[in-house]
């Protein structure tokens, strides 16, 4: 008896088509209303692009390729970054990847299926901002018929290089990121791409958008060397009826594309497994060694609680956003002329208020989820022999020996630096942030711990939203009392203010602190 062999499919393809039905399945209405919500911005940005370059071509046409190629290339920069975010955690991270290690599948396979997946993440934002951008260039120059259904595969093609870059970049960094850390860094990165997305727009329109833009676009963004200027080549030539330096200008940003991704799969035995079997682990010199806070408990819940703080990306990648913004308002406002001009404006007082306004945007996410931070593992701490005031104190503690030193420093720099206070001064001013800094920290802290959110992975909602608010309000009445102590210290003596504002945040802890401690019951 003779026995039929049935006909054996790629694992890969099938496994894509598998993922490709669970996106749409029972999720029509959703799809649905965000693909109408993709094709309005869409074409919002087809309009925006078409004035821009019908503008240009009567003002600078010589300008047209190379604001194209700038354009391109912040898109490109933008979809790395954002691919890398999701390279982390689609690789190393994702809830199938123990399913799809566990099949008779090779290790470049899962990195296939991986590969596809990041790529699919980051489509929607080339089809809603790229393609609109090549189809607004070319309506805007009158280009011929075929340029719109070239415009497929340029968009296919464009979206090679920044996957396989952020995909080779990913694969590398997992020699020094924990494997463990994946989801938090990718976490981060989304963050700060943010961050980064937000301080271009408003710098760039308090400098003068159109101006800086064409100082870009003739600088290195729209320069000869780089492979999104060969794309804006080829669609230039698309425009101007030529298919052949169209296919050339494609096929050589292509080929840059397909090295990148050929280059990530050929380190993929070596650094990907790495990955996945987590990072090497540091190898510590022989001996013994002393570490800080090793004989008292007390002093060893404050190292623990600065190693959690500094080791949490994503905690810090919200404080960088908060930071952020704080600054770009400020840079921006002097960069159009409008900054403060009479001397009150930059008063040491004013930037006093900026340091602890910076101080309790840290305080946020560090400080003010620091107790429901611990989350399940609270009952450790807890059942340990120590007081309820000694696990708080040490969490304070911990918090301000991290955020003091550092918003100190910037506010020093932006008062010396950004808002042209003399040097004198903003050492004054950094030294008294860095005493009232504790008393800001505290009242976060204390106010975090009447109602923790133990269950929470957001670090921006480990805090009841009631407490949130209470906290806003306490915080502006101590920003606004250490102000005042601070002045009064300054018409007295300018050494005065520092050690008024230390002795009032010194207050304000010790009644954070007990404040803190009679919420133990909520612990539990």
């Amino acid at each position: 008896m003779t026995g039929t062999t049935a006909p054996t499919r790629s694992p890969v393809g099938a496994i894509l088509r598998s993922k490709w039905q669970m996106l749409f399945s029972g999720r029509t209405d959703q799809m649905a209303l965000l693909g109408v919500l993709g094709l309005g911005l869409a074409c919002v940005v087809f309009a925006l692009g078409r004035g821009f370059f019908r503008m240009l071509a009567e003002v600078r046409p010589d300008l047209l390729v190379p604001a194209l190629a700038s354009l391109l290339t912040l898109l490109a920069l933008c979809v790395t970054v954002l691919a890398l975010g999701t390279a982390f955690t689609r690789l190393y991270a994702s809830s199938d990847l123990p399913l799809l290690l566990s099949w008779p599948l090779s290790t470049r396979q899962v990195f296939t299926v991986k590969t596809v997946e990041v790529a699919a993440a980051e489509a929607p934002l080339i089809l809603i901002l790229g393609l609109p951008c090549m189809a607004a260039y070319g309506h805007a120059l009158g280009a011929p018929g075929w340029f719109y259904l070239a415009l497929a595969p340029a968009a296919a093609v464009f979206h090679l290089l920044p996957t396989g870059a952020a995909l080779l970049l990913n694969v590398a960094a997992m020699r020094l990121v924990p494997a463990y850390r994946a989801r938090e860094v990718g976490v981060a990165l989304g963050i700060l791409a943010g961050a980064l997305a937000y301080a271009a727009s408003h710098l760039l329109s308090a400098i003068g958008g159109t101006a800086v833009f064409t100082r870009l676009a003739e600088s290195w963004l729209g320069a000869s060397y780089l492979p999104t200027a060969w794309l804006a080549a080829g669609l230039h030539a698309a425009v101007a009826d030529s298919p052949e330096l169209f296919a050339l200008g494609l096929a050589t940003y292509g080929t840059t594309g397909a090295f990148a991704l050929a280059a990530g799969l050929a380190v993929v035995p070596r650094l990907f497994t790495a990955g996945w079997g987590g990072a090497p682990r540091r190898r510590l010199a022989g001996g013994r060694v002393r570490r800080f806070g090793a004989g008292s408990p007390a002093l060893g819940m404050v190292r623990k609680e600065i190693l959690v703080v500094l080791r949490d990306p994503t905690e810090w990648a919200q404080v960088a956003y908060g930071l952020v913004v704080i600054f770009v308002i400020f840079i921006s406002g002097r960069l159009r002329g409008g900054g403060p001009a009479d001397p009150f404006a930059v008063s040491p007082v004013l930037v006093f208020v900026i340091g602890l306004t910076l101080v309790v945007t840290m305080g946020l996410t560090l400080a003010l989820g620091a107790v429901g931070r611990e989350g399940a593992a609270r009952w450790f701490p807890l059942s340990a022999p120590l007081a309820a005031e000694d696990w708080l104190r040490a969490k304070m503690w911990g918090v301000s020996a991290v955020v003091a030193p550092v918003c100190s420093l910037l506010t020093g720099l932006l008062g010396g630096v950004g808002l042209g206070l003399p040097a004198g001064q903003a050492v004054l001013v950094g030294l008294a942030v860095l005493a009232c800094a504790p008393g800001s920290l505290a009242i976060s802290v204390a106010v975090g711990a009447g109602a923790p959110v133990f269950d929470s992975p957001d670090p921006r909602r480990r805090v009841a939203p009631s407490e949130t608010v209470a906290h806003f309000f306490l915080q502006a009445f101590y920003i606004g009392v250490a102000t005042a102590v601070f002045a009064l210290g300054l018409e007295a003596a300018p050494p005065v203010g520092p050690v008024l504002a230390a002795m009032a945040s010194y207050l304000v802890y010790r009644v954070s602190l007990r404040s803190a401690a009679s919420a133990r019951g909520r612990w539990e």
